[in-house]
């Protein structure tokens, strides 16, 4: 509150040293469209850099990697991306087998995790929640094999990105 505050009394101190029809724009301010604002000015909006995803695992450049880490970041892009239109799908679309198809995935991607973390031990099945849960548990799982994905071969991420693709399309088909 304080630091809006001062804010504030700076805008206003600059405002009045320009002042004129041109006021503020010398500085890159624009009029805020609140009323409570009364005759203070906000900084220009400034444009934000768009996020691109980097390619999948092996492109041509190689994967990525930081330090000895894999870079997860299209794996975890994909499956959010899956959840995301599990939870706004309607009921009957989940009906429909698009749960059933996103219950697989999960838990084959649960599987996958396990199998890379403890590869000595049987895969626990995921258990199933409910149609409108599948959506969770798919980014859970997701998660989960993105994490373990993080020190294991780009081929594996590769192959995990494709899969929760392929089963995006068969599930929303």
């Amino acid at each position: 509150v304080i630091g809006i505050a001062i804010s504030q009394l700076v805008n206003y101190a600059v405002l009045q040293i320009a002042d004129g029809d041109q006021r503020g724009e010398i500085l890159g301010l624009e009029a805020c469209r609140h009323r409570a604002c009364g005759p203070f000015r906000v900084p220009s909006p400034v444009p934000v850099p768009v996020f691109r995803p980097p390619g999948v695992g092996n492109r041509a450049a190689g994967p990525r990697r930081v330090g000895r880490v894999l870079d997860t970041t299209p794996l975890i892009l994909a499956v959010d991306r899956f959840a995301d239109r599990l939870r706004s799908a309607p009921q009957s679309r989940l009906q429909r087998g698009a749960a059933a198809e996103a219950l697989a995935a999960a838990r084959e991607l649960a599987a996958r995790a396990q199998r890379l973390e403890n590869p000595a031990a049987e895969p626990r099945e995921l258990p199933d929640a409910g149609m409108f849960a599948v959506g969770d548990q798919l980014a859970v799982a997701g998660r989960d094999l993105a994490v373990a994905l993080e020190t294991a071969p780009s081929q594996e991420l590769d192959e995990a990105v494709r899969y929760v693709g392929e089963a995006a399309a068969r599930a929303f088909a």
